[in-house]
């Protein structure tokens, strides 16, 4: 076998492996959406929890209560956003948006909106937590309720 021959196959094969090692990293770096279990409970890092309940009662009201818990006095701001899946391309949008700020170790909201029409809803939780410079955000999604 001669040397440009040799050459050109060693070649192929380290572009078979990078290609292959690729794939693999691609595969690997893919991340896995938790299920959405209503008493799923997200703890960060920085030992703080978030976690939001959402309802429909028979009126057409939905019931939202959220928390983010954190280890001690901190600031705390967070979003609550009540959503409705569009039924022609299953994209989330966005009815209502809460917003609370506090400076507890524990901050809740709770509320009650009046749903105008019938659909499939979640709420989603966006919560900062800073302490001592360093903040940590968490989030937490509901199960969702068809109304």
């Amino acid at each position: 076998m001669s040397k440009r021959c040799i050459n050109t196959s060693m070649a192929v094969l380290m572009l078979i492996c990078l290609t292959f090692g690729v794939l693999i990293s691609d595969v690997s770096a893919k991340s896995v959406q938790p299920d959405e279990d209503p008493s799923s409970i997200i703890m960060s890092v920085n030992t703080c929890v978030a976690h939001v309940d959402f309802r429909i009662a028979g009126s057409g009201d939905a019931l939202i209560e959220a928390s983010v818990n954190a280890e001690s006095k901190s600031n705390t701001d967070f979003t609550v956003c009540l959503q409705k899946k569009n039924a022609n391309t299953s994209m989330w949008t966005t009815v209502k948006t809460w917003k609370k700020t506090s400076n507890k170790a524990s901050t809740v909201f709770s509320t009650s909106y009046k749903l105008l029409s019938r659909g499939e809803y979640r709420c989603m939780l966006t919560g900062s937590v800073t302490k001592n410079g360093k903040t940590d955000t968490i989030y937490d999604t509901s199960k969702t309720v068809v109304y």
